[in-house]
């Protein structure tokens, strides 16, 4: 049962991955690269600061390594179609700068205190306060401007990583999945009501 988990949660979240990328390619959906670029530093950031820990498990944490993969696999995707298109242009918000300092933050305190726990909350701390930009996009969007299912892989496959963690009693784990479920649900749910609002008013 524990390895069926693992390979659900991989399989879910790549294939979310690969048709994410899909809809990219076709442009049905454009997500800004500096959103990407920044989680594959942050993912595996944490991943790393995760390592530190005697006993850590690539698959009692499979949902941040699916995370670290999915993350990017999306993320040379897409800045190779940008490339190749010659439309490659990063534009950091505020809000995204606000998030690349508090990672750097955290960086730094995990150097000088050698605390790789308390700095594995802090980023996913930081991660759960990154979802409010688009939280709040979403909430004010009249159409759905992201892709469902990408973001619905990304909750079920956590939901699914929860049987790992609970078998190998990880807590890094938990802490990933008690943050990326909440966050992940809410887009997700707010997805839900602008696809049937859209439908429901064609």
């Amino acid at each position: 049962m524990y390895l069926t988990t693992v390979w659900a949660t991989s399989i879910i979240m790549l294939k979310g991955s690969v048709y994410y990328c899909y809809e990219i390619r076709q442009n049905k959906v454009s997500p800004p690269p500096a959103t990407f670029i920044i989680l594959s530093m942050t993912f595996p950031l944490a991943f790393w600061m995760y390592m530190q820990k005697d006993g850590w498990s690539y698959t009692a944490n499979i949902g941040l390594t699916s995370a670290v993969l999915s993350v990017w696999t999306v993320c040379v995707f897409l800045i190779g179609k940008l490339l190749y298109e010659k439309r490659l242009k990063v534009e950091i918000t505020k809000f995204q700068w606000i998030t690349i300092g508090s990672s750097i933050v955290v960086l730094f305190f995990w150097f000088i205190t050698k605390d790789h726990f308390t700095a594995y909350v802090l980023l996913q701390i930081s991660a759960l306060i990154g979802y409010i930009p688009l939280i709040r996009k979403l909430a004010k969007a009249k159409r759905n401007p992201d892709s469902i299912v990408f973001w619905g892989s990304l909750c079920l496959s956590t939901l699914v990583a929860s049987y790992a963690a609970w078998v190998k009693d990880d807590i890094e784990s938990w802490i990933y999945i008690g943050r990326a479920v909440p966050s992940t649900f809410a887009v997700v749910v707010l997805m839900l009501r602008l696809e049937f609002k859209t439908k429901k008013f064609v």
